[in-house]
This record gives C-alpha cells, structure tokens and sequence, in this order.
C-alpha cells in the first residue's frame, strides 16, 4: 500500500512538472477571448426583430465604443395586432448600454422608441432608462435628472415627448421615414445622454438625461462579455409589442431599418448585423428578416410579414468600405446620389461591394470625382494630401495587436502588415505591444512623409513560450524514479 502511494505521488510529480512546461501542454483555451452567446436568451419568434449590433462577426467577439447611435426607419406600409389586447400599436426601439466608468463601473440602459398605432398611423415619442450597473440594481431618486420620473419605486426612469413637439402626435403618410438618435455629452462636468427624434423636417430633442456619476463614459457594445446584469452590451433597432413586454403579430408590413455609429468622423452603418435584438421584453412574430441593399450601396433590415428565424443578416465579410483621408474640415461624400457629411478630414463609409460614383465636396467646391470600385471585406482608399505610411513586422504574426504612438497620437493596429495614411512632415514614433509574448526590438524612430507612400521595416522578438530542451533531463529522471520504485515492488513481493 505504501508503495502505490510512492508511485501515485511520483506520478503526479511528472504531471505537474510536463503540464507546469511552458508549451509542453497545450493551454491555448487559456488565451482564447470568452464571447456571448445570443442564443441563450432567445432562440425564435416572438422575438424583438429588426437589425443589431451583438458584437460578434461571424462568431468572433469584437469591441465598439462610441458616443452616437442612430437608428434610420422607412416605413411603407405597417399593420400589426395583439389578439390579446386587440391592441393595434406596435414600437420601434433604439436601444443601447451606455457605460460610466468612475469609482465603480455602471451601465444604463438607454430606449429611445416610437410608438406607432397602425390603425391611424399616430407616432409618438418616448424614452426609458434602465439601471443595469448589477443584477438587481434599481434608480435612486438621485442616480440621475431629466425632464422625465422615475417610476415603480426605482425599477426605470421614463419621458413622454410634449404632445406639441413638432412631428409628435401626428398621422404618418407613408411612405414615413423616421430616425432616433442618443448621443453623450456633458452637463456639469457629469455624463449625460440626449435623446432625438426626426420625423419631419428636423431634428428635436426631447430629453436630456444627466447622470449623478463621475468618470469616463461613451455607448458600448462587447461581445466578449455579458453587461453587470447578465445581459448583453449590445445595440439594437428592434420592432416589438407597444410597452409592457407586450408582444405583437405582423399582419402586413414593409419596413426598412439601418443602425448606425458615429466613428469620430461620420455616421457609418454597422459592420455586423442581426436580424433581432436581446435585452429588450418587447417582441413581435410572423416576421420575416432579411438583409437588403439599395443602389447607392446602403445596407438594411427589410421587415415583413411571414414566418422567420433568427440569424446575422450580414457580416464583415459581406461589406466593403470607403475610407477618406484628408485636411477638409467639414464637407460631404456623395455616394450614387446618397450623402454622408464628414468632419476632421476623415470618413469611413460601409458599403456592399459594387461600383460607385463619388464626389467630395467642401463649402460647395467640388474637391474629388472618381468612379471607384468597392470590394467584399476591403477598403477603397481616397487619400487627399495623405499618402500611405506601412509597416512591415519581422516575427510578428497576423493575429497580434498593437499600437504606435506618433507625435503623441495613438493607432492601434494588427498583424505584420498594418498601415495608416499621413500628410506631409517629419513624425516621431514609439511602439508598443498589447501582447507580452511579442516585444518590439525597434521599439521608436523617426520618419519623413514627403509626397509618397513609404514602408517602415519594424523588428519583433517572440517570446512565445515553447518545449526547452533542458526539461529533457529532468523528465528522463523523473521516469528512471518510476522505473526503480515498480522493480523494488516486484523484488518485495
């Protein structure tokens, strides 16, 4: 008995040792980025159904922080009932988590939504915020300030569009093209959230949510991990019942819905779309999703009556971009007859992959004309004044990120072969690595942009951790211990 109990602890001595070897074993599920599952929440109609961002491309999780969404609606022709309620009315929500990150990190679920009843077609505006900084967590009558209240003993907060807004309370003509937008800002030195509506010939805001927190703050969708409530930090231009977690049945429709972000630059659609959204309760069935695109290469949801499931409707594989560099400080891309106003020199456009005809114009001056050609899962580059600067890494894979910091400005890239555009002039640059296996040995310098594209030969040493050959010896011995120990026992026995 004691023998076994050697020869068990000797055993395990080898297993901690070969697994404790860097690169012995193999621990890359270590390293893997953890995503959401979508699918544990919901898996089919009734359904909030429309297009999302969930932070997920093709399956892989990705990060996008912004300070703006924007949700753009054209409606044909709608009718939808609850045979329940014999309720007529459906809604058309904007939802997104908008993080404060201060002593502690809190997450507030914002709604902007329409109300629409389709048996005169009047619209009507709403909004709520949602305390989903825990679990359980509710508002205090000091967590934040708007024109509206918060309601059910702390559980939301709620505002009602003044009835004589302008385009509140009024009969739509379809087609209807209606847009919801919240953006943050700053109030006092605390983050706030404004909320908009465009229905007729402007923008209104009709609230201003000012939050009792300290901290930084932007929008936030990550599918990597579940929000403070177990839910997911994602962005959504749904369609569901009228309130309440009340549901909906699609009788008739045709619908068209786009979700945007501001990227610093321009209003860009999402890259990665989801027929349906998540967190919220409203749902709608008999709904069919579909993703479409028009011939100035916008992408949408198309709603219509009809049995549907739940699915990406496209992804990043699926689109192309266009993307601007240049000194113009404000002006606008016009894309086969759609227009994009831009600001700070730059824009980033997606795009379904065709042929466009693009004209940039500033203060009414025609600055760039060209026909360019956009391609699935690349970018068309106009560089106006900016010239192409690469980068090209020795012993760097294509899956490591990392930044350069140049004349105080920060540029996260990718991979071996990363680039960025620049004007003219003489940039100091220092490097960096967001992966501690990969070290830069050309870790700064100095280099000169003068009329045309230039290449920067980088040098990375990898650390990445593999079998040492002096662990041979150490494994030879360990075994030789079992060897002798199992001939001891049989010379006992």
């Amino acid at each position: 008995m004691k023998f076994m109990i050697k020869k068990i602890i000797v055993l395990s001595m080898i297993i901690i040792i070969l697994i404790s070897i860097p690169g012995f074993a193999n621990n890359n599920h270590l390293n893997k980025n953890y995503q959401v599952n979508p699918g544990y929440f919901i898996k089919g109609e009734p359904a909030p159904m429309g297009i999302s961002d969930l932070g997920l491309d093709s399956g892989s999780p990705f990060y996008l922080n912004t300070s703006s969404f924007m949700g753009s609606i054209t409606i044909y022709n709608a009718t939808f009932y609850n045979y329940t309620s014999k309720s007529t009315s459906f809604s058309i929500q904007l939802n997104t988590n908008f993080f404060i990150f201060g002593s502690k990190t809190y997450d507030y679920w914002i709604q902007d939504v329409a109300y629409i009843n389709t048996t005169d077609n009047c619209i009507a505006f709403i909004d709520n915020v949602w305390n989903y900084s825990s679990r359980n967590a509710s508002l205090h009558f000091n967590s934040l300030s708007g024109n509206g209240t918060i309601a059910d003993h702390g559980r939301f907060y709620y505002y009602c569009a003044p009835q004589d807004f302008p385009g509140n309370n009024i009969d739509l003509k379809y087609p209807a093209r209606i847009s919801l937008m919240v953006n943050d800002t700053e109030i006092n030195n605390k983050p706030a959230v404004n909320f908009y509506y465009f229905d007729s010939n402007s923008w209104v805001k009709y609230d201003t949510v000012i939050f009792n927190e300290n901290g930084s703050y932007h929008f936030m969708v990550n599918g990597y991990n579940y929000n403070p409530a177990g839910l997911l930090s994602d962005a959504e231009l749904i369609i569901g019942g009228p309130g309440n977690g009340s549901s909906t049945v699609d009788l008739s429709s045709n619908i068209l819905l786009s979700l945007y972000y501001w990227n610093g630059n321009n209003y860009q659609e999402i890259n990665n779309a989801y027929d349906y959204g998540v967190d919220t309760a409203e749902t709608v069935s008999n709904v069919t999703d579909t993703g479409v695109y028009n011939a100035n290469g916008s992408l949408f949801a198309h709603i219509t009556s009809g049995s549907g499931r739940l699915k990406m409707i496209y992804n990043s594989n699926d689109v192309g971009y266009i993307n601007l560099y240049s000194e113009i400080k404000t002006g606008i891309i016009n894309i086969n007859g759609k227009s994009y106003g831009f600001k700070n020199g730059d824009a980033n456009i997606t795009l379904i992959p065709g042929k466009y005809n693009v004209t940039i114009r500033s203060d009414n001056n025609i600055i760039y004309s060209k026909t360019i050609i956009i391609k699935s899962n690349s970018a068309s580059v106009i560089a106006l004044n900016y010239y192409r600067v690469s980068f090209v890494s020795s012993n760097l894979t294509n899956d490591v990120n990392w930044y350069i910091i140049i004349n105080g400005n920060r540029y996260n890239l990718t991979g071996a072969n990363a680039y960025i555009y620049l004007k003219n002039g003489t940039y100091n640059y220092r490097i960096g690595s967001y992966n501690n296996y990969f070290i830069p040995v050309t870790k700064n310098g100095t280099f000169n942009v003068t009329g045309k594209n230039i290449t920067i030969d980088l040098v990375w040493k990898n650390q990445t951790p593999g079998f040492n050959i002096l662990y041979i010896p150490i494994v030879i011995v360990l075994i030789a211990l079992v060897l002798i120990l199992s001939r001891k026992r049989k010379r006992v026995t």
